[in-house]
């Protein structure tokens, strides 16, 4: 950010020198594909980063040797400059926050193959993980309306009723790379 700012910006003192790339996986959107709202303090910051990213690349990392290729969130594609300079470099970013055996499976595969990168679609709709629609699925009774943020109720969509376009497509298209 301190390329957009000018030298003569007060805000330009707050413009980090250092960017530490974990804070992307702190940062949310809201997005099903985002990663988890988490709480952070000046006491805990060090150990929710590190959680925060293990536990996105688990989730969002998908190393499948048999296929030679690796699939990554779109957030490694989007801000790759700020993991590393080649797709190579991201990967060796990704491999400390993965878990023993896929860590040991993508170091394997950079050391022994071409590895092709993939990115998978990027989810939009929102997150709604604790929303009416888990509470019916989870067995509880979901009411009918529900206030909006302006005290007016509004009437909850049909459950089996598509409600975003990603509802009606199930196509994905991944960007393909080799390293």
């Amino acid at each position: 950010f301190s390329r957009l700012i000018k030298k003569s910006d007060p805000r330009r003192a707050y413009v980090l020198k250092d960017l530490d790339p974990r804070i992307h996986f702190a940062l949310v959107c809201g997005a099903k594909s985002c990663p988890p709202i988490r709480v952070y303090s000046p006491e805990n910051l060090d150990t929710a980063l590190q959680w925060a990213t293990e536990g996105f690349c688990s989730e969002e990392v998908d190393v499948r040797s048999a296929k030679g290729d690796v699939v990554l969130s779109r957030i490694f594609q989007w801000y790759a400059k700020d993991f590393g300079a080649s797709s190579k470099d991201v990967l060796l970013w990704i491999a400390p926050f993965l878990y023993k055996e896929k860590k040991l499976e993508l170091l394997y595969m950079l050391n022994n193959k071409k590895v092709k990168v993939r990115y998978s679609t990027y989810d939009w709709d929102t997150n709604n993980r604790y929303g009416v629609e888990e509470e019916q699925i989870l067995g509880g009774e979901a009411p009918e309306t529900v206030p909006n943020t302006l005290g007016k109720e509004m009437t909850l969509p049909n459950s089996t009723s598509p409600t975003s376009f990603s509802d009606l497509t199930s196509f994905s298209n991944p960007r393909l790379t080799t390293l």
